[in-house]
């Protein structure tokens, strides 16, 4: 899943002035993957390190000079979002090598915001093969990227009910308590089974409607706080 489909709303902590170029320059020790996007346009490239409060770009396509553009990457703490214009161009370097300027401020979004969170196993998921044949499971934990789920399935059952690895099946998540659903399609990752006789499989999403899965996890965030704080 691209970066880029989380919801800016998704990073809620903002650090600014010297403080930013203290955390970068602490992240960016080591080469970095980032996604770059203006315009609607999406790039890639890798931060190979700083120079000088600067940061140092390497990749393979041309970027305007003094123009802003918007730079993601995941670190340790989680997503980092900053947005920054190319100074200048490192003379004869190929591929070639950009000068970024340091960016006034950074937002990040915490790794538990996009990391899978453990889900009240009262909610339930409905598996819809394309065959016709449907399973409803217990839901473990859900993420921006897919979900797990735990399931009963007898031996002789399999074939029928659950999907193959990498097939792509719709599903229904009810999140009871909160009488809230998401419908969509996803594909099957891995499964296992477990010594209580159940099996756990892991989906990532294929097509799911991004907003209301953003407002089920805000949800499911706001309720564990809830918790932690009794």
């Amino acid at each position: 899943m691209s970066l880029f489909d989380i919801s800016p709303r998704m990073f809620e902590v903002e650090i600014k002035g010297e403080r930013s170029k203290r955390v970068l320059e602490g992240i960016l020790t080591n080469i970095v993957e980032v996604e770059v996007k203006r315009k609607g346009e999406n790039r890639t490239g890798y931060i190979v390190g700083t120079r000088n409060g600067d940061i140092i770009l390497r990749t393979t396509e041309r970027f305007e000079k003094g123009k802003k553009y918007e730079f993601r990457f995941t670190s340790e703490r989680g997503i980092i979002m900053f947005e920054t214009s190319v100074k200048d161009e490192i003379e004869g370097s190929n591929p070639p090598l950009l000068i970024l300027e340091s960016p006034d401020s950074l937002k990040i979004c915490e790794r538990r915001r996009y990391m899978r969170i453990k889900v009240n196993k009262s909610s339930e998921v409905i598996i819809k093969r394309d065959s016709g044949y449907a399973l409803f499971c217990s839901l473990l934990d859900i993420s921006l990227g897919g979900f797990s789920v735990y399931m009963s399935v007898k031996d002789r059952m399999i074939e029928y009910f659950l999907p193959m690895l990498n097939e792509e099946v719709g599903f229904t998540i009810r999140i009871k308590d909160k009488k809230t659903e998401l419908d969509g399609r996803a594909i099957l990752k891995h499964y296992s089974l477990g010594a209580d006789g159940k099996y756990k499989a892991g989906f990532n999403f294929s097509k799911v409607d991004k907003k209301t899965l953003q407002k089920i996890i805000s949800l499911i965030t706001k309720k564990e706080k809830q918790i932690s704080k009794k």
